[in-house]
């Protein structure tokens, strides 16, 4: 380009490099608070510190583990942008799911699931406080809408723990069947707090969404067969209600006339058409 003195590869190469710098900002500096954080960690032993604590008080229950390593995870992520996050429970919580046998990649995806979900965990859901701004909407409100609106997720954490082949770690088919699984519950519970699916749920299809959802959860053909009934049967039942003639036809609409205000013609053509 200095030959034909065509300079904008250059300049197409200065923007390049300036895009690259200002794209790096936002990883280098969680990068660098992160960094920090484990640093006082490993000088202090706090992390050998709290691992120890959680097994502890989990006493080698792994749900308990499960249940303090997830709210840990959400504490931890408060506030906090999603890589430096990461690094903080690798650091703290998740050493604890591996030390009581839980697997290396099964353990971080737990741990990495929930430190993101702080973002719309209120006090701190930055996801949705943002929102909330762009929106113009009172922020604690779209946190809270945002919070009751992503309870389903925080049970798929929990199944990378009770199905490991969700993860595809033990063949493609099972990771399909675990992913199927893992649908039905979600849609399961997400109708549960909408209150909707194809229409307006009525209690009985609650109850059924409900007990199918926890029978799903439990590792048994028999239990998976019954859940996937009841799942399917909310369904035809939430789907009934679409076709049903009292829910979906409207009335035909019906105009008080005062007699007296029609005039000889009028009351003629009305008569004929009644």
């Amino acid at each position: 380009f200095i030959r034909n003195r065509d300079f904008s590869q250059l300049i197409a190469a200065f923007y390049a490099l300036s895009n690259a710098s200002k794209s790096a900002i936002h990883v280098a500096v969680p990068c660098a608070i992160a960094g920090i954080v484990v640093g006082v960690l490993n000088l202090t032993g706090l992390s050998l510190k709290l691992t120890q604590i959680i097994i502890g008080v989990s006493d080698g229950n792994i749900a308990l583990l499960l249940a303090l390593v997830a709210v840990l995870c959400l504490i931890l992520g408060m506030g906090m942008p999603t890589t430096a996050a990461y690094i903080s429970v690798a650091i703290i919580a998740i050493p604890a799911l591996i030390r009581l046998g839980v697997p290396t990649l099964h353990a971080h995806m737990f741990g990495f699931y929930f430190a993101n979900f702080s973002f719309i965990t209120p006090p701190i859901a930055l996801a949705a406080y943002a929102t909330a701004g762009i929106a113009d909407e009172n922020s604690f409100e779209v946190g809270k809408k945002a919070f009751v609106l992503g309870l389903p997720l925080y049970i798929l954490p929990f199944m990378f723990i009770l199905f490991p082949s969700l993860l595809l770690t033990e063949g493609v088919l099972l990771g399909i069947i675990s992913g199927i699984r893992a649908t039905l519950i979600i849609i399961s519970f997400l109708a549960i707090i909408l209150n909707f699916l194809f229409t307006k749920l009525r209690v009985t299809e609650k109850i059924l969404f409900g007990l199918g959802g926890l029978l799903l959860f439990f590792p048994n053909i028999i239990l998976d067969i019954t859940g996937v009934f009841l799942f399917v049967l909310a369904i035809l039942f939430n789907m009934e209600i679409i076709g049903s003639k009292e829910k979906h036809e409207q009335p035909a609409a019906t105009v008080d006339i005062e007699m007296d205000d029609l005039g000889p013609s009028q009351l003629n053509s009305f008569s004929k058409k009644t």
